[in-house]
């Protein structure tokens, strides 16, 4: 399957300066478009794309998404039909399954890894049952933007992000678009072995905005929530499944339709949520002007409310912070909802220091 696809696995070298320069990895999937990661191409001056038995062409960022870290690029190849991946067309990443990361390895493109498919899991705005792809295989530095193929030769995905077993999922790190020295080595580090793959019907869906608006568009609503449970909900609900508003914020759509904290959230559009997951990903997938029906429970009366979206703001989009709204809301400076979200990571390690103390008390306690 990789000899197949291996006129397609394209090579990146992005150029920011005269003696700093990028390397990733791509593929082509439709004529002259190659996908590959934002890390490996943002702020390039020049990009080359090299595809083997083709040459090298050079190619124009058509833009990126910086939630997804997927970047386009449109190959200069003249007459040249460049050859297009086989893609999937229906989801093949069962946990088990045997795939291939088609790559460009500390820049010695096309390079090959193997590996397995270790499961699914939700994040980036994905639903959970079409969330990213983690995988068991080595990954090294020019892996980023690399195709994911499974046992029948079709790209599943792109590698995106992996970690190494020091690290925990929320750290992990974005491959690739490592610089090499100016000795022509890369710099010391080890390879991962564990990388995430956006889906290929997520990402064309993302190549498909940047290519029609040079960014993609995604809703905003504007609200901090939580699942209903037992042991913070004192009140006995009809029906199990609900999000209890926590709060509202200012200037947001949420508050222009007239949701409080405090409403218990049951469903939009006539669609029951459960998880605020569920919600983020149906308010990401909806486009700004957008108007969604909610449905909450306020007491013990039920009400619909209309929520007319906005379009979800770029700080919001910083990696690491996915689809989480700033607790001082859509109409707060940029420097004050930077400073929300300081002001959480401090409470966090705050708490996180407490609990530390009281464990070497206990353990204290014991001997």
């Amino acid at each position: 399957m990789g000899v197949r696809l291996r006129p397609s696995v394209a090579s990146i070298e992005s150029w920011r300066a005269a003696n700093a320069v990028s390397v990733g990895s791509g593929f082509v999937a439709d004529s002259t478009i190659v996908i590959t990661t934002s890390s490996v191409v943002r702020d390039a001056k020049q990009v080359i794309v090299r595809l083997p038995g083709q040459g090298s062409f050079r190619a124009r960022v058509l833009g990126f998404d910086a939630l997804t870290n997927l970047a386009v690029l449109e190959v200069d190849a003249g007459s040249t039909a460049l050859p297009v991946a086989r893609l999937a067309s229906t989801p093949t990443a069962m946990p088990g399954s045997w795939i291939m990361i088609l790559g460009n390895s500390y820049g010695a493109g096309p390079t090959v890894a193997v590996g397995t498919v270790a499961g699914r899991r939700p994040g980036y705005g994905l639903e959970e049952d079409d969330g990213l792809i983690q995988v068991n295989a080595p990954v090294n530095p020019g892996d980023s933007g690399a195709a994911v193929v499974n046992s029948r030769g079709e790209v599943i995905g792109i590698l995106f992000a992996a970690m190494t077993p020091e690290q925990g999922p929320e750290r992990s790190d974005l491959v690739g678009g490592s610089q090499p020295q100016l000795d022509g080595g890369f710099p010391p580090g080890n390879g991962a072995t564990v990388g995430f793959v956006m889906p290929i019907g997520a990402s064309l869906a993302v190549v498909e905005q940047i290519r029609q608006h040079g960014r993609v568009v995604r809703g905003f609503l504007g609200l901090r929530m939580h699942p209903v449970r037992t042991d913070r909900d004192e009140e006995v609900l009809e029906r199990p499944a609900g999000l209890r508003i926590d709060e509202v914020y200012a200037g947001s759509p949420a508050e222009s339709a007239g949701l409080l904290a405090g409403d218990l959230l049951l469903a939009v559009n006539g669609r029951a949520v459960s998880s605020p997951r569920a919600l983020q990903c149906r308010v990401a997938h909806a486009r700004p002007a957008d108007t969604l029906r909610i449905t909450v429970q306020r007491g013990s009366q039920s009400h619909e409310f209309s929520a007319v979206l906005a379009e979800l703001p770029d700080l919001l989009i910083e990696r690491g912070v996915p689809q989480q709204p700033s607790s001082t809301g859509a109409a707060g400076t940029a420097e004050s909802r930077t400073d929300g979200i300081r002001g959480r990571i401090a409470a966090l390690k705050k708490e996180l220091a407490a609990l530390q103390a009281d464990l070497a008390g206990s353990e204290k306690r014991k001997k």
